[in-house]
């Protein structure tokens, strides 16, 4: 019997619903929706309501995985680059050629671009010793072969030029998280809040660095109000921070999150947020960004990341999260962000807009 043929196969590798679910519902509103495929690794993560068009393959996780959906495709779009450097250069340019990377942030970030820093070098020369430089610098070429790649975030686009070369084509279509502009008006909570309230970070990951930020807000002590998003991530790292907060700050002065909450509960916390705090220098949680800037916050991220960058080079106001603690609480109250970041964000969450670029994608 011959196998079906379609023009699009999609591969979800990583579990995450909202974006999988908001891709898959994104690309079935276009024209010639039956030529897609959507594959899923995770059981947990499919769709409820399946169509014969969403199946469940975890050997998509491997190369061999990949390899049969290309014999079946025109074109395989990988939501999620997982595959190792070893695995990555076994594909011919051939193979290459047909994959479109959909690019979460972290599977952007592990492949460091072409540089001739010192601590590159070294980490370059540790590399050829253990063997492992051949396969890193072979999967480089091959990514820069690929049909394209998509990054929503224009900070996550320069540092593929800078990494992959010039050729590459590249997409702008931003994951959809399952909500729009109109959601969150409607959930936005605008009762006014007495205590000012600030966020750390958005998951629990080390790189958020939540023990340097709960000592160093401590001069703000009895006049803030902090949240801190532990509801997934790493679990050990979790348990390590979540009674810190209540036993500096006090219990009524904190909010620990340790289940996940639905869109709506999140947006109206978020709506009690003023300021934001995220420390890092790779691309993550933007979608928390997007949310923030759309509700109007005052975000701090380090200025040497991908985030602070991007959002400068977009002409928005975020700031120097090293100098948060050069602010007076009443400077941290008066100055309110830009209005280019709501707009900016008003785009994420612009249904047309998503479904343009989409569109785009697939030469709709």
């Amino acid at each position: 019997m011959q196998k079906p043929h379609y023009s699009y196969i999609h591969l979800f590798l990583h579990p995450a619903k909202i974006f999988n679910h908001g891709a898959q519902q994104m690309v079935e509103e276009l024209p010639h929706a039956e030529n897609h495929l959507f594959v899923y690794a995770w059981e947990e993560s499919l769709p409820t309501r399946r169509t014969e068009q969403t199946i469940l393959d975890n050997s998509i996780m491997e190369l061999d995985g990949l390899r049969k959906y290309l014999g079946m495709s025109d074109y395989v779009l990988v939501h999620h680059l997982t595959y190792s450097y070893e695995e990555l250069a076994a594909l011919t340019e051939e193979e290459a050629g047909k994959i479109i990377w959909f690019v979460w942030g972290n599977d952007l970030y592990r492949m460091p671009p072409r540089q001739d820093r010192l601590y590159l070098l070294v980490r370059k020369v540790y590399r050829v010793l253990k063997g492992k430089e051949k396969y890193k610098e072979q999967a480089r070429r091959t990514v820069s072969r690929f049909h394209a790649i998509n990054a929503g975030f224009v900070g996550d686009r320069n540092y593929i030029r800078r990494t992959f070369g010039d050729q590459v084509r590249l997409y702008d279509a931003v994951y959809p998280m399952g909500y729009f502009a109109k959601d969150l008006d409607r959930w936005a909570d605008t009762t006014p809040h007495r205590e000012m309230g600030v966020l750390i970070g958005h998951c629990a990951a080390k790189y958020l660095k939540h023990k340097k930020y709960l000592q160093k807000l401590l001069p703000y002590k009895g006049e803030i109000h902090l949240y801190v998003p532990l509801s997934y991530g790493n679990e050990a790292y979790a348990a390590s921070i979540r009674d810190l907060p209540a036993a500096l700050y006090g219990k009524e002065n904190v909010t620990v999150l340790l289940t996940r909450m639905s869109p709506e509960e999140y947006v109206k916390m978020l709506s009690r947020v003023d300021v934001a705090i995220f420390d890092y220098k790779q691309q993550a949680g933007l979608g928390n960004l997007y949310l923030l800037m759309y509700l109007g916050k005052k975000i701090f991220l380090n200025p040497r990341g991908t985030l602070y960058k991007g959002f400068c080079e977009m002409g928005c106001e975020v700031y120097d999260v090293s100098r948060i603690d050069q602010f007076s609480l009443e400077e941290l109250a008066r100055s309110a962000p830009s209005a280019k970041n709501r707009e900016v964000a008003r785009k994420v969450f612009d249904h047309n807009e998503l479904r343009r670029t989409w569109a785009q994608v697939f030469g709709e």
